[in-house]
């Protein structure tokens, strides 16, 4: 094998490169490496900036989808309720005609404090509350 030399100028002559394979595989690997960073990097890059656009009008359809939803489910709540009520005045009409004592309010509630349902979508911040609604819904259509 051919022994590589440079000239150095501070000592004025010829050095030898010693480990020049080692040392031109090293530098093979870290330029690879640095190369293969950057091409990553850039791809990685020009995706996310390609497809936030595409994400954000999804989630945007998706959002304006969930809220139609969510306001078709409290207007069918509320409808729910406007029944509810006309049946707790036909029952006590029929409770009347039959000479039956009418339920009172207390026997109604269950146990379960007052409350409205109120066509805002505040219940979104308090998920339990829909479900407290619910629940004292379907024990109010038990007494009927």
């Amino acid at each position: 094998m051919k022994k590589l030399y440079y000239f150095s100028r501070s000592k004025l002559q010829f050095v030898e490169v010693k480990n020049f394979k080692k040392k031109i595989v090293a530098y093979f690997l870290l330029a690879t490496l640095v190369l293969t960073a950057t091409v990553y990097g850039t791809l990685n890059f020009i995706s996310e900036v390609t497809n936030s656009g595409k994400s954000l009008s999804s989630l945007q359809q998706e959002n304006k989808y969930l809220q139609n939803k969510l306001e078709e489910t409290a207007s069918l709540y509320k409808n729910l309720d406007v029944e509810l009520d006309s049946l707790k005045d036909l029952n006590n009409t029929l409770r009347v005609a039959a000479n039956l004592p009418p339920v009172s309010n207390e026997e109604r509630e269950v146990g379960v404090g007052g409350g409205y349902f109120d066509n805002e979508l505040d219940f979104i911040n308090n998920p339990t509350r829909i479900h407290r609604d619910f629940r004292k819904t379907k024990r109010e259509s038990k007494t009927f």
